[in-house]
């Protein structure tokens, strides 16, 4: 009795609570960096940043320069691609061990197309915590911004270099739901000449680049348009592609009289709208943002230009007047 009333039983209890404690915080973290502009940082990221005992990334120099900007003065570690199987097992061990551990890429979400899955596979195998914070991807708001129907999509990220890709592309051929798919600057006229053979050529698409960064760029059109506008105008930075669903687009309905004989929704279109159909010439939008950290002022930025003659009197496809009519089952009109 005398030992539960000493200072070494006092000594002993309280480091057996603190090293339960730490040992209950262990936890993997999946950190989302932005893709383009540092303001797309969230306060929570910086947060987990600057308490993990460990941070992995890509490569310690980007990501040196990101956590810099922020104050983050954290431990990094390389985990990349080339020698991630080697770096899980240590890593499970550390988590095991009570450490928080925190992933991060040279941007983007950890895990979309990028590392990320193998670790967290055996995290979830070995029983650890993981929690991915919500933040910035290119694909969401290359999908959202495209024009092309968003409630069913398939992300395909980017496609065999050589073996399996030809398919890859032929079982997606028949795909209904909206197709997204990165790529590199110097592919996008090879792989945009690949899907007007397998998708054909009329394929409603939008290539996003620069997500988030200075030169930011919307091209829209029909998987021929794109491809021409790209043939003569050489692509640049990081590339998404959306190409609509085999099934989301299908033949213009007619005009006139016989749409409503059909028993369609008919509607008249307002000037300077712009809807993805046959005949609407390509888009190409552009949103210039400042560049947050590079010395780039507020009054640098452009406003942002639209090339698109959509008051022609041409009709849009089947989907786009369901849309547009309020009958959409999946919410209401634009």
């Amino acid at each position: 009795m005398h030992y539960f009333r000493s200072s070494q039983f006092i000594f002993h209890f309280s480091f057996f609570i603190l090293h339960f404690l730490y040992y209950l915080r262990r936890m993997l973290y999946l950190v989302p960096t932005p893709v383009g502009n540092l303001e797309d940082m969230t306060l929570r990221a910086i947060r987990i940043l600057k308490e993990a005992d460990l941070i992995l990334c890509e490569d310690t120099r980007t990501s040196g320069i990101l956590l810099k900007h922020f104050d983050i003065q954290g431990r990094l570690m390389s985990h990349h691609k080339f020698n991630e199987h080697q770096t899980v097992a240590p890593l499970i061990e550390r988590l095991r061990g009570g450490e928080t551990v925190a992933l991060i890429t040279d941007a983007g979400t950890p895990g979309i197309s990028d590392p990320g899955f193998l670790l967290v596979r055996e995290c979830a195998r070995a029983g650890l915590d993981v929690q991915c914070l919500p933040g910035a991807t290119a694909f969401v708001p290359a999908l959202v911004a495209s024009g092309l129907p968003c409630d069913r999509f398939c992300f395909e990220g980017f496609l065999p270099q050589k073996k399996g890709r030809q398919t890859r592309l032929a079982a997606l051929a028949d795909e209904t739901r909206t197709l997204i798919f990165y790529e590199s600057p110097y592919r996008v006229v090879r792989t945009l000449t690949q899907f007007v053979e397998t998708f054909g050529a009329e394929r409603p698409a939008c290539v996003c680049r620069e997500i988030s960064k200075l030169h930011e760029e919307a091209v829209r059109g029909t998987l021929a348009e794109v491809l021409a506008h790209f043939t003569d105008h050489e692509p640049k930075g990081e590339i998404v592609i959306v190409v609509g669903g085999k099934e989301a687009y299908p033949q213009p309905l007619p005009k006139g009289k016989g749409a409503r004989s059909a028993g369609l929704p008919s509607f008249r279109r307002g000037k300077g709208e712009a809807f993805f159909h046959r005949g609407c010439p390509l888009t190409v939008e552009a949103h210039p943002e400042p560049a947050v950290g590079v010395g780039v002022e507020a009054a640098d930025v452009v406003a942002r230009g639209h090339v698109c003659n959509a008051d022609r009197g041409e009709r849009p496809v089947a989907e786009d007047d369901a849309l547009l009519a309020g009958s959409h089952p999946h919410g209401g009109g634009f």
